[in-house]
C-alpha cells in the first residue's frame, strides 16, 4: 500500500481536547479517528450534522412547565383548537375567534353598565 502523510495545522489545545475525545469514543488514537474518517469520507458513508446542544431549563422553568403539563391532563387548562390553517395563524397571532369575540363583546356591555366603585 502506498502511504502518504496529511499535515493540518491546528492548535495544540485543539489536538489535545479531540485526543481525548476520540479516546472516550472507545478509538485508540486520534491518529485513528481521523483516519476512519477519511475512510468513511471517500466511500460516501458519511454523514456530517451540526446541531445546537438543547437548552437545558432551570428548575424554575421546569416546575412550571410541569404544572402546565398537570393541569392540561387534568382538564384544568383550556386548550384552543384549530380547524385549519388560517385559523391557526390567527390564534398564533392573538386574533380571537367568534366565539372569543362574542365573549368579550358581552363582557364589555356587562362592565359598562356596572361601573366598579
Amino acid at each position: 500500500m502506498n502511504k502518504t502523510i496529511i499535515q493540518v495545522p491546528v492548535a495544540r489545545d485543539l489536538r489535545d481536547k479531540a485526543a481525548v475525545a476520540a479516546e472516550g469514543l472507545g478509538f485508540s488514537s486520534l491518529q485513528e479517528t481521523i483516519r476512519i474518517f477519511l475512510v468513511n469520507l471517500a466511500s460516501g458513508k458519511l454523514s456530517i450534522v451540526f446541531e445546537e446542544k438543547p437548552i437545558k431549563l432551570s428548575s424554575k422553568a421546569v416546575k412550571r412547565y410541569n404544572e402546565m403539563l398537570n393541569k392540561i391532563d387534568a382538564g384544568e387548562e383550556k386548550l384552543y383548537t384549530a380547524k385549519n390553517g388560517s385559523e391557526l395563524i390567527s390564534q398564533l397571532y392573538g386574533h380571537k375567534n367568534k366565539l372569543q369575540q362574542d365573549i368579550s363583546k358581552k363582557l364589555r356591555k356587562k362592565n359598562k353598565k356596572s361601573p366598579i366603585t
